[in-house]
């Protein structure tokens, strides 16, 4: 009897922590969304620090003083943005740059870059991983 009123209060706890994991976010306020917006972005962020390297933030990056010149893939994994958008574009030179952007990824999207000395990539709204694409030297 012990055993069965014991596995009974065990199966009662597991259901009742399942269901404090949910969160109903229809009854958050703005507010309320904006903080929990803020703390995901926030883990998000440091978890993201954990990646060996290749990880880039919002900002611009010159090639042939922080980037070395080459071919990139570039993944955007986080937004600061509504509906999930980074936006990245590769400029000429540091004068050509404006804050017009061409290039809207969502998180999740992959693309390929390919940067030569004295350009620009510009990332807005988030940052990803830029891991080089180089060819392996016995490839044709």
């Amino acid at each position: 009897m012990k055993k069965l009123i014991a596995i009974a209060i065990l199966c009662v706890m597991l259901v009742t922590s399942a269901y404090a994991l949910e969160l109903d976010l229809s009854e958050l306020s703005v507010e309320e969304l904006l903080a929990l917006q803020n703390d995901v972005q926030v883990e998000l962020q440091s978890k993201l620090s954990a990646f060996p390297s290749g990880f880039i933030d919002r900002g611009s990056y010159e090639v042939g003083v922080v980037l070395q010149a080459g071919t990139y893939t570039f993944t955007a994994t986080y937004s600061n943005k509504d509906g999930g958008y980074v936006y990245v574009d590769v400029y000429a030179s540091v004068s050509a740059l404006d804050s017009s952007y061409s290039r809207v990824m969502v998180v999740g999207d992959t693309i390929t870059i390919s940067l030569e000395s004295g350009m620009v990539l510009a990332l807005a709204h988030g940052g990803g991983i830029l891991v080089s694409a180089a060819k392996p030297t016995w490839a044709p």
